[in-house]
C-alpha cells in the first residue's frame, strides 16, 4: 500500500519498486517460533534504498540480502548503519558462511576497513589472516583444488585436511596437498592427513565389515583427534556431493576389489569423507563456503 512494504528482491521484480515504496518492513522469526516486524523509518528507507542501488547487487544477491534481513539483530543493525550493505556485499561476495556474513561485529569490522580490504590482493580472506596477525595463503599447486578455493594456513594452528587421497578429474588429493604443503615449508608437525592404508589382514572380510571397522578403529579416531587439536578443519572436495559421498561399484576399476562388491551384491559404497562429514554435523560444525568446517 506504499505505506508498510515488505521488502522483496524476486528477480522479477524491478529496482523500481524498491525506490518507490515509502517505509521498508520485514517480518521476521524469532528462536522462539514467534513473529516480530522490524521496521525501516523513512530516513532509514531512503538511505538503504540509495545504498543498495549504488552497490549495484545482481538478482542472486539481492535474493541472499533479502533471505538474511530475516535474521532480526542483523536487519536491525542495517536499520541503525545502512551501510553495513557494503560490507555485506564483501562477505557475500568472499564466500563467506552464513553466520560470518550476518555476524553484527564483523560488518562493523569490515565497514571500518573496507577501502583496504577492497585493495588487497585476496580479498576478504587474505585481509583477515593477516588481521589475525599471522598466516599464509597458498594457490599454487600441481592440481586445482576442487572445492574451497585458496588454502589458508593459520599460524599456530594445525591444518587438517579432509577429502579423497585420489580424487578423479584432475583436482588434487589429500596426500599430495600434504606433500606439496610442506615442500613449500609448511612443517610436517601443522599438518594432518589420514595416510593410514585398509590393514591387508582384513581382506578376508566383508566390504561393508571392513570400512566399518576402518571407520571405527582408525578414521574416527582421526576425527576426534582434529577435533581435539583444535585446528582448521579443511575439506578440498565438496562433502555435500553425492560423488563424493558414495562410490558406484559400477565405475570401479576392474580388479579384485570389484569382484568382490560385485560378489557381495554392492552397487554402491558409502565413503569415509562422508562418513567423516556427518560425524562432524553431528558434533555441531557446519561446511562453509570456503571448505572449512566450524562451529557457530
Amino acid at each position: 500500500d506504499g505505506v508498510n512494504a515488505t521488502i522483496s528482491f524476486a528477480s522479477t521484480i524491478p529496482l523500481v519498486y524498491l525506490t518507490s515504496a515509502k517505509y521498508i518492513g520485514k517480518i521476521v522469526k524469532l528462536a522462539d517460533g514467534s513473529y516480530s516486524v522490524v521496521k525501516f523509518g523513512r530516513k532509514s528507507t531512503k538511505e538503504f534504498l540509495k545504498n543498495i542501488k549504488r552497490i549495484d547487487l545482481d538478482a542472486d544477491g539481492l535474493k541472499q540480502l533479502n533471505k538474511d534481513l530475516a535474521d532480526k539483530e542483523f536487519a536491525e543493525a542495517i536499520i541503525e548503519n545502512p551501510k553495513l550493505v557494503d560490507s555485506w556485499k564483501v562477505l557475500n561476495a568472499a564466500g563467506v558462511d552464513d553466520v560470518v556474513r550476518k555476524n553484527v561485529h564483523e560488518l562493523e569490522l569490515v565497514s571500518k576497513n573496507i577501502d583496504e580490504i577492497k585493495a588487497f590482493d585476496g580479498g576478504y580472506k587474505a585481509w583477515k589472516i593477516l588481521a589475525n596477525k599471522g598466516g599464509e595463503v597458498f594457490n599454487s599447486f600441481s592440481k586445482p583444488i576442487a572445492f574451497g578455493g585458496d588454502i589458508i594456513k593459520n599460524t599456530g594452528k594445525k591444518l587438517n585436511i579432509l577429502g579423497r587421497a585420489n580424487p578423479k578429474k584432475g583436482s588434487i588429493g589429500t596426500s599430495k596437498l600434504r606433500t606439496e604443503l610442506i615442500a613449500k615449508g609448511v612443517p610436517e608437525s601443522e599438518l594432518t592427513a589420514l595416510l593410514t592404508p585398509m590393514p591387508s589382514s582384513w581382506s578376508n572380510m566383508s566390504v561393508i565389515g571392513m570400512n566399518t571397522k576402518y571407520w571405527n578403529d582408525i578414521n574416527k579416531l582421526h576425527i576426534d583427534n582434529i577435533i581435539a587439536n583444535g585446528g582448521d578443519i579443511r575439506f578440498i572436495q565438496d562433502p555435500r556431493l553425492a560423488v563424493n559421498q558414495f562410490n558406484r561399484v559400477s565405475d570401479m576399476l576392474n580388479g579384485p576389489f570389484k569382484t568382490k562388491c560385485i560378489n557381495e551384491g554392492l552397487v554402491k559404497i558409502k565413503t569415509f569423507m562422508k562418513m567423516e562429514y556427518d560425524y562432524l554435523l553431528s558434533k555441531g560444525y557446519i561446511l562453509q563456503a570456503d571448505g572449512l568446517m566450524i562451529k557457530p
